[in-house]
């Protein structure tokens, strides 16, 4: 179970995801992580669908149903 964006990331680039990884090292700002739940803040500059990509791909790549939540 990954315990931060950094992991987050590498589980990405594990999967071929190198996009997806990216742009979770440049967009996303953790605010709060725990099981099953991921807080987090974008850039300006972040695709519309960054965190709904987190979300579903956490989710397959886990195979436990992740929630992404954005905060200012």
């Amino acid at each position: 179970m990954p315990q931060s964006l950094l992991d987050i990331s590498n589980l990405a680039e594990a999967h071929d995801e190198p996009l997806l990884a990216a742009q979770i090292r440049s967009h996303v700002r953790l605010v709060r992580m725990q099981d099953g739940l991921l807080d987090i803040c974008l850039t300006e500059r972040a695709p519309d669908n960054l965190a709904g990509d987190i979300a579903k791909h956490l989710t397959r790549w886990t195979g436990t149903r992740w929630m992404v939540s954005l905060s200012d």
